[in-house]
């Protein structure tokens, strides 16, 4: 039985199978999920209002159909309990973060990915995607393409190291 869509959602009269179930199925039948965004899906197969894309940082809203809605990652942010800790390794404020240089990079990653292929965004070995720290907004030091090809970068600007490639899985410390 095809579980009951959630308010706001379009009544089909069929039955299939729900959109984030359907997206989810496909992203784990392709085997690949090492930088894939995977939809985050209610019980009942709708998706869930805030999904986030977890090697990039950067989270968005949607419709219970996973559209897209626009401008609203500061509006509906995930709630992550905090603990102390947390909280005091966290260097800048949750909007000091967001408008990093890294995580501004993402952006712009993530809008040239839309503007060639569309929403929802598929992979794009083409297009480089960042990998902010969470906590401080700077580029985390190991950045790695879907080739697996990494290498080191400063962590304020993004700035590639040089003599600091390495392939992805290697027992390797950047300086």
């Amino acid at each position: 039985m095809t579980p009951a869509p959630p308010k706001g959602a379009p009544h089909h009269t069929q039955s299939i199978t729900p959109p984030c179930q359907e997206k989810l199925q496909a992203v784990l039948a392709n085997g690949t999920l090492i930088g894939a965004y995977i939809p985050k899906c209610e019980k009942n197969g709708y998706y869930e209002p805030v999904q986030c894309w977890g090697s990039v940082g950067s989270c968005w809203c949607v419709t219970p159909d996973g559209k897209h809605l626009d401008a609203t990652p500061p509006i509906c942010q995930p709630s992550i309990k905090k603990t102390k800790s947390d909280e005091s390794q966290s260097l800048f404020s949750k909007q000091d973060i967001s408008s990093s240089r890294c995580f501004r990079q993402v952006q712009q990653a993530i809008g040239d990915t839309i503007l060639i292929h569309g929403w929802p965004i598929p992979i794009d070995k083409r297009i480089f995607i960042p990998k902010c720290d969470p906590k401080t907004g700077y580029f985390q030091l190991e950045q790695c393409s879907r080739e697996s090809q990494c290498w080191c970068v400063d962590k304020f600007f993004g700035n590639q190291i040089k003599n600091t490639e390495h392939a992805a899985g290697d027992n390797y410390t950047c300086p």
